[in-house]
């Protein structure tokens, strides 16, 4: 049996929406995939990072969301830009945005 996959697209800052970003991290299975994008890239400088990290396969951050917000780039995210999303939400079985 294929195992799901589910791509979350985090679109809140944990700094703002702590709660709703706990959540998502509740939720996650290590075959699942984190977006940071929009004001969720703030996640890079916030402790629910880590929880993040240890929940599941892969974090990713679109790069011009993270810059635009003035924000450096960590060792522990894979930069994406919009297209790579774009593929990413046809290459998983499900897709959910927190926002």
């Amino acid at each position: 049996m294929m195992n799901k996959k589910t791509l979350y697209l985090l679109r809140l800052s944990p700094f703002t929406n702590q709660h709703n970003v706990e959540l998502c991290c509740d939720t996650l299975t290590m075959n699942d995939s984190v977006v940071l994008m929009d004001d969720g890239c703030y996640t890079l400088n916030h402790q629910l990072l880590n929880k993040l990290i240890l929940s599941c396969e892969n974090v990713y951050i679109i790069k011009t969301h993270a810059i635009a917000r003035g924000l450096s780039l960590s060792n522990n995210t894979q930069a994406i830009d919009i297209t790579k999303l774009n593929q990413y939400i046809f290459e998983y079985s499900n897709s959910v945005t927190w926002q």
